[in-house]
């Protein structure tokens, strides 16, 4: 069990992060056998034959090391959506001490050719990580990550609008099933082992989604914010169940509701999704905003239209196939 002690400055400071790099790294833990289960597991078996040989690397690195993700190789950022190439760079600024401290805490001494020269080199010998990391992405991630950063981005706008109507305290309790928030200012993550407690003291809490984790993690980078990485939703049911959203709104508008719960939409950008003409997509944003189902807001020159909590209860509970 890990407590996090949250005070009032850190629940003022808790805010959501979309890291492609941390999709990339954690997706890719499924290259060790025992590990192919799961999301990441049908992620790397639809993708493994465009694995580039420039990214071993980087994949023996991970494969060899039994407590996940080394942390120096997670970026440090602030931001809500992070630029790859960003990430990227800050890697490299990590420095000798701190790169040796996280490999003595991975890995043993028996690890492969790449962690040995990271152990002697240090930061010198990031760089073909990091260009094995770059060649990853951009064969086997960057050709799905406008979708995969829609899925991601419409979660977290589901949970914005939860912090809106309930307050922080329920859209943390609600995150996940592991994780529960006590009326006394603690963030409980269930996880084996004696319980560890951190008191955040101001620093904040930030959280990101993930599609390929099974389970929460926390990081503590010194002199940022607490990171709480924790599985993004996937609804799970039955490969013979029936879609309720059919019977209930039809199958043009339940098409429509799923396209924009992808992310906020124009009605010229939602007809594109559906392959008809915008004209025929307004009664359908017209019923499903008028079922409390979707809102539809002016962001600058356009006319967007988002999913509500609502919207996003009928769809978790009705996922589809």
């Amino acid at each position: 069990m890990i407590e996090l002690v949250l005070d009032v400055p850190d629940l003022a400071r808790t805010s959501f992060s979309i890291s492609p790099l941390e999709q990339l790294l954690i997706g890719s833990l499924a290259v060790s056998a025992h590990r192919r289960t799961g999301p990441r597991g049908r992620w790397w078996r639809r993708i493994r034959t465009r694995v580039p040989q420039r990214a071993a690397p980087l994949l023996d690195l991970l494969a060899a090391s039994p407590r996940g993700v080394p942390d120096f190789l997670l970026a440090d950022s602030t931001a809500y959506l992070r630029g790859f190439a960003d990430e990227l760079d800050s890697v490299l600024t990590a420095d000798d001490d701190r790169i040796r401290t996280e490999l003595d805490h991975c890995y043993d001494r028996t690890a492969p050719p790449v962690v040995q020269r990271l152990r002697e080199d240090g930061a010198r010998a990031l760089r073909p990580v990091v260009n094995a990391a770059a060649a990853l992405y951009r064969e086997c991630l960057a050709p799905d990550w406008r979708d995969l950063h829609r899925t991601l981005d419409a979660e977290v706008r589901c949970h914005a609008q939860t912090v809106a109507m309930d307050g922080p305290a329920a859209m943390l309790d609600r995150l996940h099933p592991r994780l529960g928030w006590h009326d006394t200012g603690t963030l409980t993550v269930d996880r084996p082992g004696p319980t560890v407690r951190h008191r955040l003291a101001g620093r904040g809490l930030q959280l990101h989604p993930n599609l390929f984790l099974d389970k929460c993690a926390v990081l503590h980078p010194p002199g940022r914010p607490a990171a709480l990485l924790h599985p993004a939703a996937r609804p799970v049911r039955p490969a013979d169940a029936p879609d309720g959203l059919l019977a209930l709104l039809g199958p043009a508008r339940t098409r429509a509701l799923r396209a924009i719960a992808q992310g906020p939409c124009t009605t010229t950008e939602l007809a594109a999704a559906l392959g008809i003409a915008p004209p025929s997509a307004s009664p359908h944003t017209n019923a499903l905003r008028a079922a409390a189902l979707i809102t539809t807001a002016r962001q600058g020159r356009r006319v967007q239209h988002t999913l509500t909590p609502l919207g996003h209860a009928l769809l978790t509970a009705n996922p589809g196939r």
